[in-house]
């Protein structure tokens, strides 16, 4: 993702283009850290530290709606002009 950003700019922005490709990649890792303990936390059982299998299976399909989701996103932004 940073080489192919580095040769979608101009060389002048390059430094900026892939900053902000490391600054959102990061950003993302640490929100996604913290929904998927929020959704573990949340369906771990009273008097246990286990979670239960649901709250795996719930944070699998919303990391997979959400990488759907980004996909159709940068599909129907990233057209080029005609």
């Amino acid at each position: 993702m940073v080489v192919r950003t580095a040769t979608a700019v101009d060389q002048g922005s390059t430094g900026t283009a892939t900053g902000l490709v490391l600054v959102a990649r990061v950003i993302g890792f640490a929100a996604g850290a913290q929904v998927s303990g929020a959704f573990l936390t949340a369906g771990t059982r009273p008097g246990t530290e286990t979670p239960a299998e649901s709250a795996f299976v719930t944070g699998f399909v919303v990391a997979g709606a959400v990488t759907a989701l980004s996909l159709l996103a940068v599909r129907t932004v990233n057209r080029p002009a005609a």
